[in-house]
């Protein structure tokens, strides 16, 4: 499957892994438009249960892969007319109780290398299952455009239901 500006939804795409006797590689990015690409960031948490987000972009693409650990990632779809509202969080926070099958979950580990992509209009977030969780995070942004287009809630806004390991 080609990523490219067309994908309208949050996929996990299984990464080949190429095996010789020096280790493996697992090519990340082969199968997505270069253009999406302009920032990559290596993101590491100081232990476990830490919890990044929620944050809703409405230009940005994001590109999540687990380099060491676990980390269980969220995609939550939330209807455009709420995230700028007064009092948004309460509001989304109703919509979700309201409309569970918005959240999708996906727990990514190093031990089976997956790429989660996650395009505009959806906010996201992810905790570390394990101590040394760290995680690759590309962009089509860089950080500056990124900024001023990010959208952030508490992650309680999503029940700590999702948050949890399983």
């Amino acid at each position: 499957m080609r990523i490219d500006r067309d994908l309208d939804k949050t996929i996990l795409i299984d990464i080949p892994i190429l095996n010789d006797e020096r280790g493996f590689l697992a090519p990340l990015t082969d199968n997505v438009d270069p253009n999406l690409i302009k920032r990559a960031c290596f993101v590491g948490d100081y232990g476990r249960s830490v919890i990044r987000g929620l944050h809703y972009h409405k230009k940005e693409w994001k590109f999540y892969a687990v380099l060491t650990g676990a980390a269980k990632f969220l995609s939550v779809d939330i209807p455009e007319e709420l995230i700028q509202q007064e009092g948004a969080e309460s509001k989304i926070k109703s919509y979700l109780i309201d409309n569970p099958a918005s959240i999708t979950s996906y727990v990514l580990s190093y031990r089976s290398p997956k790429m989660l992509v996650i395009p505009p209009h959806r906010a996201n977030g992810w905790i570390s299952l394990e101590e040394g969780t760290n995680v690759l995070f590309l962009s089509n942004l860089v950080f500056e455009e990124a900024r001023l287009d990010d959208y952030r809630y508490h992650h309680s806004v999503v029940s700590s239901d999702y948050w949890g390991a399983s």
